[in-house]
């Protein structure tokens, strides 16, 4: 194959890169509410979103299998373009170049759009990523078997789903939440503390640690006017 044709199959190779991280961020962010909506209006490409999403071990399997092998071709594409034209050195250079390229055409930019418009992306895709769900069928299920097998051997479980009651049953009320909160300000705001205070009657400045029921506004250990003195005085 000529230059030519290799630098055209390496466009496509990052172009499919950013398509399969694109569909993957777009279907991991969609909101399935808005889509089940769009369904019931009659919208047949929401009903194909919402069947991939259903499938999502397949679908996240197609776009990892899909991803590698155009990543790992287009590096071994730009390596023998780089190593014709620049000898040994092109090697290096081509692992720096495309490492540019991928992150910003391959991950970067396509996810950045894909998450501004997931539901209207994954819509738009779906069509070619059942056809490649289909394609790569027998590798999806022989990753579901080794999967199956990874969580057995581990004892990994399945997570338990919480149905709506339960989660209001382990969920407190706002009421009750804050009346909690409100209670517990309240004993804090009155436990008994040792603070550092300045009396304020006393000719020579003093200051000394008492105990005080009230943070905010402490007792005062000064005596007022007495029947034996006549100015205030500090105990």
């Amino acid at each position: 194959m000529g230059s030519t044709g290799m630098i055209i199959v390496l466009i496509i190779f990052v172009i499919l890169s950013g398509f399969f991280s694109a569909s993957e961020t777009a279907f991991s962010s969609a909101n399935e509410i808005r889509l089940k909506a769009k369904e019931q209006e009659g919208n047949k490409a929401a009903t194909r979103a919402l069947k991939i999403i259903d499938d999502y071990d397949a679908m996240l399997s197609t776009i990892l299998i899909g991803n590698n092998i155009v990543n790992i071709g287009a590096s071994a594409i730009a390596t023998v373009l780089f190593v014709r034209a620049m000898g040994d050195i092109g090697a290096t250079w081509s692992t720096i170049v495309m490492t540019v390229v991928i992150l910003i055409f391959s991950e970067v930019t396509p996810k950045s759009i894909a998450k501004e418009m997931p539901e209207q992306f994954g819509m738009a895709v779906a069509p070619v990523l059942r056809a490649l769900m289909v394609l790569f069928y027998p590798f999806n299920k022989l990753f579901g078997w080794w999967k199956a097998f990874i969580a057995k051997l581990f004892g990994v479980k399945a997570t338990e789903e919480i149905t709506e009651g339960e989660f209001k049953r382990k969920t407190p009320s706002s009421s009750t939440a804050s009346s909690s909160s409100t209670t517990s300000r309240s004993r804090t705001s009155s436990r008994p503390v040792w603070t550092w205070w300045r009396c304020p009657c006393a000719r020579r400045k003093r200051s000394f640690w008492r105990f005080s029921a009230n943070t905010s506004t402490p007792a005062s250990r000064c005596t007022m006017k007495t029947s034996t003195t006549s100015s205030a005085s500090c105990t």
